[in-house]
């Protein structure tokens, strides 16, 4: 089931964080190189990552977390940046390890697309690695086109170069 996230409690940042788990423990060594302890390392990233979604995500209007939810286990989840009245930004597009090749992403971005068509005509903008293919696949599963190039990174205000930009519309 679709889960709209607008605020985190203890119990919602574990479950975030057991979803994001394999991506902290990267992201640990890459932003902590000099801490050898992983789980120090995870810790701090996990520590850094909740600070954004609540302290930086959440308090601009119209930015959603939206989870995939079943049995009370958060499967798959992304960020949804409200750019502007009709357009959003994808990022951080995730499937828990043990659920991946299984649809849930899927899942979600459809049940996100069909959750925002419910206020009218929008966009929908992504990008990805052009190695991550599975990513690609989803996408396009759920109706955005793809080209390779460049595409414009909304958190970070810039053009990022040699990727997948991905764009969804919604007429409605």
């Amino acid at each position: 089931m679709l889960v709209k996230v607008n605020e985190l409690n203890d119990k919602e940042q574990r479950l975030l964080m057991d979803l994001y788990e394999d991506g902290n423990i990267k992201n640990a060594s890459y932003f902590y190189p000099d801490i050898e302890d992983i789980e120090v390392g995870k810790k701090k990233v996990e520590e850094n990552f909740i600070d954004y979604i609540k302290n930086e995500f959440l308090i601009n209007d119209g930015n959603i977390y939206y989870v995939w939810e079943e049995n009370g286990i958060w499967i798959s989840a992304m960020r949804v940046y409200k750019i502007n009245k009709n357009l959003y930004y994808i990022e951080a597009l995730a499937t828990h390890p043990k659920y991946r090749r299984q649809g849930f992403a899927e899942k979600l971005m459809s049940s996100v697309i069909e959750d925002l068509k419910v206020q009218g005509s929008f966009e929908m903008k992504s990008m990805t690695l052009k190695k991550n293919i599975a990513s690609q696949r989803t996408h396009e599963k759920c109706g955005f086109n793809k080209k390779y190039g460049r595409a414009f990174c909304y958190t970070s205000n810039e053009w990022v170069e040699d990727i997948v930009d991905l764009s969804y519309s919604s007429v409605v």
